[in-house]
């Protein structure tokens, strides 16, 4: 098994705050949050690749001595998240893990996505319902609607950042990235990729992770808030 991990942006609304350094590489317990990512898939014996862009020299040297496949989006300051996934796309063969490199899991939810056996399945939050960044509607277990804006009425759960993709759905998934690709869709977030096949009616599973702790870092106060969290419970 696979887990691709997008390490490539710029992450813009906390750069400042940050002097600049990649999200990934913000220290929890001293160790990068990418290191400790690719550690706990390592434990599984998974295939590791990291897509990088921003400073990739600092991303890179964080995890060097780890068994990790690079792979570079060079256009990462005029394309999102897709087109990293793109460059990657030769990996799309088997079950493969899709996660997004500025988000914090605890072990038990790697765990959880690593057993699961629904396919395409994303992960989702439903305590968060109001506060959330980007949100799903989910009814009979699968996607039916998606968005930062989307309707409190048709909310479900904020999404996670991790999604996978077993080997029987992997050449669909495959061919509908390409596809977004070739229509010009640099703008699209990877995950577009799943969207888009639920707007064409195949079923996009979701589960819910159970009230496990998670944290995307998107503004200093996330990463903060990971900080208090780790000292308390982990």
């Amino acid at each position: 098994m696979k887990v691709i991990i997008m390490a490539a942006g710029v992450g813009s609304r906390i750069s400042a705050d940050i002097e600049g350094l990649p999200k990934c590489i913000l220290p929890i317990d001293k160790m990068p949050l990418i290191r400790r990512t690719v550690s706990e898939f390592l434990e599984y014996d998974f295939e590791v690749i990291v897509v990088v862009g921003y400073q990739k020299e600092k991303v890179i040297e964080s995890i060097s001595d780890l068994p990790v496949k690079i792979i570079e989006n060079p256009f990462y300051r005029i394309t999102n998240s897709i087109a990293s996934l793109w460059f990657a796309k030769d990996y799309l063969i088997e079950d493969t893990i899709i996660m997004n490199g500025d988000v914090f899991v605890t072990s038990k939810i790697i765990k959880q996505i690593i057993h699961s056996d629904k396919s395409p399945l994303m992960l989702m939050d439903n305590t968060r319902i109001e506060n959330g960044d980007y949100y799903l509607g989910v009814e009979k277990n699968c996607i039916t609607h998606y968005g930062k804006n989307l309707p409190l009425s048709q909310r479900s759960g904020e999404y996670v950042g991790l999604a996978k993709v077993k080997s029987k759905d992997i050449v669909d998934f495959r061919e509908n990235l390409i596809k977004l690709i070739d229509k010009e869709c640099f703008y699209y977030w990877w995950e577009d990729t799943l969207y888009d096949l639920a707007d064409e009616q195949q079923e996009v599973y979701v589960e819910d992770v159970n009230n496990c702790y998670w944290s995307e870092i998107d503004f200093l106060t996330d990463y903060e808030k990971i900080l208090t969290k780790f000292n308390e419970q982990f």
